[in-house]
């Protein structure tokens, strides 16, 4: 993915296991996330609970949670 020349959105989010994320691309690719190394002061700490994490969804083309914590597509897609 080079990013220059497209704009890339995830198109769903599902929280498979506790820190591991599985995020479908608008182009196909499905990668497994941990989001454990991401989880670290603020607002990401409320991901520390199995109920919240669960809880992801995709709003703007980024994976979110309910407290604005959030994660950028070309970030997730350069893990």
């Amino acid at each position: 993915y080079n990013g220059m020349d497209e704009i890339l959105n995830v198109k769903s989010a599902i929280a498979i296991e506790f820190f591991f994320i599985s995020v479908t691309f608008d182009d196909g690719l499905i990668k497994v996330i941990d989001m454990k190394p991401m989880i670290k002061f603020g607002v990401s700490t409320a991901l520390l609970n199995t109920n919240y994490f669960n809880n992801v969804k995709v709003e703007n083309r980024y994976i979110t949670w309910e407290n604005g914590f959030d994660c950028c597509p070309v970030y997730l897609r350069e893990l």
